[in-house]
C-alpha cells in the first residue's frame, strides 16, 4: 500500500520560505508515521533521526521499515510512505525555456512537448508531467540528478482516467495526479498502481505555531 498525505499554506511575505516548506514537509512524515504505523514522533525529533544516502535521499533508520518521500511546491506539501522504496514530486505548471528542455529531455520527449507550442496551457502542464516523473523516478532510484534525466523516458498513451504512462524502465511503475489546485503530482516505485493508494490531507498549521513558538523557524 501507498499513501499519499498533502498539505496546503501559505508563505508570509519575508518570511523564510525553504525552511518553511521543509518543515511542512517533516509535520506530514510525522502525521503519516503516527496514522499509518502507529508511530508516534515529533517532527523535530525526526529531523535529527533521519540518515541520507551518498546522493542526499533522505531516509529513516532501521528499525522503523518505512520508506518516504518528500515534495513541495508552491504552497503544498506531499509525503509519501510505503514499504518499498519510492519517489515523489510535485510540481506547478511552468513554461520552461528550450535550454532546460534539451537538457532533461530526449530527443522524442522535445517533439512531443513542441507538439503544444501553440497551446500554452497544455504545454506547461505536459512539461510539468514530464518533468515531475523525471524527478519521482530518480528520486525513486536515490540518486537525483547525479545521473543523466534524459537516461530514463517517458510516453504517454490515452486510457481511463486522463493520460496514461510509459516509461522505458520496466521495473518502475507510476502514479500521476492533477490535483484540484493545479499541481502536477508523480509517484514512482517497483509497485505503484492507481488502486493501491490512499490519500489523506492534513492540516499542519497548529505544528507551525508550536514550532514558532520554540523558536523553530525563522
Amino acid at each position: 500500500m501507498h499513501r499519499i498525505y498533502f498539505t496546503k499554506f501559505e508563505i508570509p511575505v519575508g518570511a523564510n520560505k525553504g525552511r518553511i516548506e521543509h518543515f511542512r514537509g517533516m509535520c506530514l512524515l510525522s502525521a503519516a508515521l503516527r496514522e499509518a504505523f502507529h508511530i508516534c514522533i515529533s517532527p523535530a525529533v525526526l529531523e535529527e533521526r533521519l540518515k541520507k544516502n551518498s546522493h542526499g535521499k533522505p531516509a529513516l533508520p532501521d528499525p522503523f521499515g518505512v520508506y518516504f518521500n518528500i515534495s513541495h511546491s508552491k504552497g503544498m506539501a506531499v509525503c509519501a510512505v510505503a514499504d518499498e522504496e519510492i519517489g515523489v514530486d510535485i510540481e506547478v505548471p511552468v513554461w520552461a525555456g528550450s535550454r532546460l528542455i534539451r537538457k532533461v529531455f530526449t530527443k522524442r520527449e522535445q517533439e512531443f512537448l513542441e507538439g503544444f507550442r501553440g497551446e500554452p496551457e497544455l504545454y506547461k502542464e505536459y512539461f510539468s508531467r514530464l518533468w515531475t516523473l523525471k524527478e519521482s523516478y530518480l528520486k525513486w532510484r536515490g540518486t537525483g540528478f547525479s545521473i543523466r534525466p534524459t537516461q530514463v523516458s517517458f510516453a504517454f498513451f490515452s486510457g481511463g482516467g486522463g493520460p496514461q504512462v510509459f516509461c522505458s524502465d520496466p521495473l518502475a511503475r507510476f502514479y500521476q495526479k492533477k490535483m484540484e489546485a493545479g499541481h502536477i503530482l508523480s509517484l514512482c516505485g517497483k509497485s505503484v498502481s492507481k488502486e493501491g493508494i490512499e490519500w489523506q490531507e492534513i492540516m499542519t498549521d497548529h505544528w507551525e505555531e508550536k514550532e514558532n513558538e520554540a523558536g523553530g523557524i525563522d
